[in-house]
């Protein structure tokens, strides 16, 4: 109960402040929110290796974050190939999570070469229940890769930019010296989506909070044209 000294107008101030916070809070919790599909995709070449511990700290509380009732959730390797090793509900226990991201990312890759274009082309093709969030931890080095390849990537790219699907995407530890290339590489995508769901991080850095802000932009369905 407000005070008995305090004068008429200021009771009536204090009412009228604890009603908005109220609705403040009301109007925030029921903000409607949706499921989302999370494919995070670890770059397991040897120039990658230095900076994985790093970035795999930064995304397992991420992970640890979804609701394992309504989202999905996809782990894979990225080398010579693209091999899924978790499509399932969330893992959301961090100790199980990281065991889960050692024992599959800890052996090296059977032959040598980083097969972007097979990876995109995989996410492209395939049909999403759920808002898409595509994470993937990479220097953005595509050792290997023939003009097709490329070619092949470039078109993966554009289906993947004109699907409803599709919330956000993260490109995390790009080396510099690729920045400019792997920027014009993925334009479709981040015209597409905007500063509110595209995010290229270099290497070395870590912040989390732009990572944060991606995946809650992705949950609110207005938010998919990147407005």
């Amino acid at each position: 109960m407000i005070g008995s000294h305090l004068s008429k107008r200021t009771q009536l101030l204090c009412v009228a402040i604890m009603m908005c916070n109220q609705g403040c809070r009301h109007a925030t919790s029921s903000q409607p929110t949706s499921a989302i599909h999370l494919n995070l995709a670890d770059d397991t070449s040897a120039s990658c290796n230095d900076q994985r511990p790093a970035y795999i700290r930064l995304v397992v509380p991420l992970i640890c974050s979804l609701d394992k009732s309504r989202d999905w959730l996809t782990l894979s390797r990225l080398d010579c190939v693209s091999t899924p090793f978790h499509d399932r509900r969330p893992v959301v226990s961090r100790d199980n999570l990281i065991r889960i991201l050692t024992n599959n990312l800890k052996a090296p890759a059977r032959e040598n070469g980083t097969a972007f274009h097979k990876f995109w082309k995989w996410v492209a093709d395939q049909h999403h229940e759920a808002g898409l969030v595509v994470i993937v931890i990479t220097d953005g080095i595509g050792d290997g890769m023939s003009r097709t390849d490329y070619e092949m990537l470039h078109a993966a790219i554009r289906k993947l930019a004109a699907s409803n699907d599709l919330r956000a995407v993260a490109l995390l530890g790009i080396d510099p010296s690729v920045m400019n290339e792997t920027a014009k590489e993925f334009e479709p995508i981040s015209k597409r989506l905007g500063t509110r769901g595209f995010l290229m991080m270099t290497k070395g850095d870590i912040d989390p909070e732009p990572l944060q802000e991606l995946l809650q932009n992705a949950r609110i369905p207005d938010g998919k044209d990147g407005k």
